[in-house]
């Protein structure tokens, strides 16, 4: 699942998530609601990969510039 793109629907939620993230803003829980069905699960795993990876670029970058190569 490579992120938000392949979601349909929940419009508002996923510019709310991405709002959050951009702005370095992301809170500490997320109560996403609805209908059986509806892409909740679908939803939450698609914004803990987007977080996971984004945690994991910032832990290789700040390796990387340890290096006395980025230095």
């Amino acid at each position: 699942m490579p992120g938000f793109k392949d979601i349909v629907g929940h419009k508002e939620a996923i510019q709310h998530l991405e709002s959050a993230m951009k702005l370095d803003k992301v809170s500490h829980a997320y109560i996403i609601n609805g209908e059986k069905g509806s892409g909740k699960k679908l939803l939450a795993s698609a914004f803990a990969q987007v977080l996971q990876c984004e945690s994991e670029l910032n832990r290789i970058l700040s390796v990387a510039l340890q290096t006395k190569e980025c230095q």
